[in-house]
């Protein structure tokens, strides 16, 4: 960059704004670009992201040379302007503190910013150059994260910067204060047995550091099963008046009292990997993939796999509207098959433990079993245990259905063969991005929203979307 760049043009009296001590936009004209930009963040529904940046040690600098400090704070002044985006806003804020401000920067985005800007201080020549300890510290504040108003934001950037001197300085800190207006949302899914939802939650939280303004509330069941449980977490949330429901349920026709107390409390619901739409209008969308399709692929790819003869045996989940679609699915393909035989389905409840059993059960009825269908991932997981325990690993197939990390990562340990990736942290994307639009940005969404499947093996593990 250059040196000299502006970091907004001024044509015309641009002496006027300019501060003699930094040589960056005086106090006066920082403010209104602020004010301007924030009103222009608001809308069009963008973040922002302020920094107050401070010499540490300041009083040291001081005390040896009026004149050195001056002039320290000049070269900080061009080092600043120089190392900026050409978007970015600096100027003098008060008690030779520098203010910047950084448009369409999200929390995170600001917060690695000025991180590399710390650290490339630190190699500046004029570290070296003056005999005094010279670093800095930077305090940072987020809009709509933290706060919504020029005064608040600055307010904040402020206190984190206290922060960041009070622990030692050399450091960027960035508020943790959240707007007050900010919205609750309720993340609830049927369970955390399977990692399948704590990538889900991955995804959700991916979207959230880049946003901010969301104070996430997270509940689940202990077990899948446990459908009244979700019901009443459900309800402590409507009472508590949270601003949006993300919930998952592989039995949703148990929900229709509780769907529509939210309905009438104007609580927005979104599903999520919930087979079927019961509520119509009720609910806000549906974020998902076809459970037939899934069982359909899973079919054809296991089918190939076994060159369509040999014995299979299914590890089924809950009697649940999943099961049965994905099940569905599945038989479709398989049945065009005739020298496949199915052996056995056992159910394990979506279980890793419960699934290890069956597939012990199996293999002491039907010992020269070659392949597996588990209809989620925690299952295969649960079968590939008991082949690691009978020595049978790499000479039995085994195909999970979710994609979730750990599956991916027994496929890369050579333990299991495949699972459908339903791509979870995606998913948890969608409908993060999917709450924001319809909440904050007021926009419709779609009714039903799909999210992409994929089979995922040792062939493109390593391709796998993430």
């Amino acid at each position: 960059m250059e040196e000299n760049k502006p970091n907004r043009i001024v044509s015309e009296n641009k002496g006027f704004y300019i501060d003699s001590k930094t040589g960056l936009f005086n106090q006066k004209y920082l403010m209104e670009c602020c004010m301007k930009e924030l009103s222009r963040a608001k809308r069009h529904k963008y973040s922002l992201s302020v920094t107050v940046i401070k010499l540490d040690y300041r009083a040291q600098v001081l005390r040896d040379s009026e004149k050195r400090l001056k002039n320290i704070i000049d070269e900080i002044g061009r080092f600043v302007r120089k190392s900026m985006r050409f978007e970015d806003i600096a100027g003098y804020y008060e008690d030779d503190k520098i203010g910047l401000l950084m448009p369409y920067s999200t929390r995170k985005e600001s917060f690695n910013m000025m991180e590399r800007l710390r650290k490339k201080f630190y190699q500046h020549p004029m570290v070296r150059k003056y005999k005094v300890k010279l670093t800095l510290s930077f305090g940072m504040a987020s809009y709509p994260y933290n706060a919504s108003t020029v005064q608040h934001l600055f307010e904040k950037a402020m206190d984190s910067l206290a922060l960041a001197s009070e622990s030692g300085g050399n450091q960027v800190r960035s508020s943790v204060k959240i707007e007050k207006d900010a919205f609750k949302l309720a993340f609830c899914p049927p369970s955390f047995n399977s990692s399948f939802y704590s990538n889900v939650l991955s995804g959700v939280r991916e979207v959230l550091e880049d946003v901010g303004n969301i104070d996430l509330k997270i509940d689940a069941p202990d077990k899948e099963s446990d459908y009244e449980s979700l019901r009443q977490i459900l309800e402590k949330y409507i009472r508590n008046k949270v601003g949006a429901i993300a919930v998952c349920t592989m039995a949703s026709e148990l929900l229709k009292e509780t769907v529509q107390k939210a309905y009438e409390s104007e609580i927005p619901v979104f599903f999520f990997n919930t087979p079927k739409n019961l509520f119509h209008d009720k609910v806000a969308s549906y974020i998902g993939y076809n459970q037939m399709e899934a069982g359909r692929k899973v079919g054809r790819y296991l089918s190939r796999l076994m060159r369509k003869k040999g014995k299979l045996a299914i590890i089924d989940g809950l009697p649940e509207e999943t099961s049965m679609e994905r099940r569905c699915g599945f038989m479709e393909v398989i049945k065009e098959c005739p020298e496949i035989e199915i052996v056995d389905i056992i159910r394990a409840d979506w279980e890793r433990e419960k699934a290890r059993k069956a597939a012990e059960r199996i293999f002491r009825s039907h010992s020269d079993v070659d392949s597996f269908f588990a209809l989620n991932d925690e299952m295969a997981l649960g079968i590939t245990d008991t082949l690691e325990e009978k020595d049978k690993q790499g000479k039995v197939f085994v195909v999970g259905l979710d994609g979730t990390t750990a599956a991916k990562d027994s496929i890369r340990e050579g333990k299991l063969t495949a699972t459908l990736d339903t791509h979870p942290v995606e998913m948890g994307r969608i409908l993060m991005r999917s709450i924001l639009r319809y909440k904050i940005k007021k926009e419709r969404v779609s009714r039903n929203i799909r999210s992409p499947i994929t089979m995922v093996d040792e062939e493109n593990l390593e391709f796998a979307f993430k």
